[in-house]
């Protein structure tokens, strides 16, 4: 089946989203992360212009059945480096669609001389692992997605956490709570930029500007202020822990980051932050916390297995290399 391949147009959102959702599904065909229209257009709404992007629509017979972008990582950037994504409504694979938009995606980046692309898969999505693998791209790191019940959670186990943490003069206190401090946002930018260098990935991190930061961390709408919390010493932001809605899943609470100042770790602070967006999860409402780790952050990895978080299927981070560096 050859598709026609298009630039997309803003009235694809709602097609694009729908279509993209389809293909990210379990085999019940229930969607394994939300793909919202509103969450697409207000990304490409913040998203930095430096940023080479691009999108592309699949249509047969005038119906959007498959996408594809290149993107690159802000928070992770290499001028030649890109992010890429290559999907196709479930009936439609199989059929030469998904084929046509890798070419087409791998031409649009060849004129940035590109030294690589990321993609990424989940592990049960056998076709689509297949489909990477059978055209150059491989394995790089995996993503645990887990998920702990806190209608059925005990945190008795964790009883002196907090209290040991505030003997060591660090109080745990929400964004609002902090709001008479004027240094704040500043505070936050460079606690957060500290602590991002040291998460394990395959690019070193870079900083945004302190303005695309606010808006994008600070003010994003799916943030959940209360549930924002920061561990300080002293004045000094040691710690924190984000948290944010997910999606259309109002019974689900995803943890953003959790990460301690180099000087404060291993005294308990992480999990301390950890218990405080638990309690906060099951005081409002929603069953689950939701949290994704890379393979190799054995600390917090180990904290999420005492809680009882439960893993599901590794999301693969796959990479074709165009050329060495």
């Amino acid at each position: 089946m050859k598709p026609l391949i298009r630039p997309f147009t803003p009235d694809d959102y709602p097609a694009f989203a729908a279509v993209a959702s389809a293909a990210y599904s379990d085999t019940q065909g229930q969607p394994l992360i939300p793909i919202l229209e509103e969450e697409i257009r207000a990304e490409d709404a913040e998203r930095d212009p430096t940023l080479r992007f691009g999108r592309w629509v699949a249509e047969v017979a005038g119906q959007v059945v498959g996408g594809a972008e290149h993107n690159q990582n802000a928070g992770r950037y290499h001028p030649h480096k890109f992010l890429a994504d290559v999907f196709v409504q479930p009936r439609y694979q199989g059929q030469g669609i998904g084929t046509a938009l890798h070419q087409h995606i791998m031409e649009a980046l060849r004129p940035y001389d590109p030294l690589s692309a990321q993609g990424a898969t989940r592990e049960d999505l056998v076709s689509a692992v297949a489909f990477l693998e059978r055209r150059g791209w491989q394995e790089a790191l995996r993503m645990w997605e887990s998920f702990l019940d806190v209608t059925t959670w005990d945190p008795t186990p964790f009883n002196g956490v907090e209290e040991a943490v505030r003997a060591q003069d660090i109080a745990i206190k929400t964004l609002p709570e902090l709001a008479d401090d004027s240094g704040r946002n500043h505070k936050l930018y460079d606690l957060v930029w500290e602590i991002r260098q040291d998460f394990p990935s395959l690019d070193a991190a870079t900083r945004e500007s302190f303005e695309e930061f606010v808006v994008q961390r600070l003010n994003d709408k799916q943030l959940i202020p209360q549930a924002f919390f920061v561990a300080v010493c002293n004045g000094e932001y040691v710690g924190y822990t984000s948290h944010s809605s997910f999606g259309d899943r109002p019974d689900v609470l995803r943890i953003g980051q959790t990460g301690v100042k180099r000087a404060f770790r291993r005294r308990r602070i992480a999990q301390a932050l950890k218990l405080r967006g638990a309690a906060y999860a099951r005081a409002h409402g929603f069953r689950y916390l939701r949290t994704v780790n890379e393979s190799r952050n054995r600390g917090i990895l180990t904290i999420n297995e005492r809680m009882g978080f439960v893993k599901r299927p590794a999301w693969i981070e796959f990479v074709k290399t165009f050329r060495e560096a």
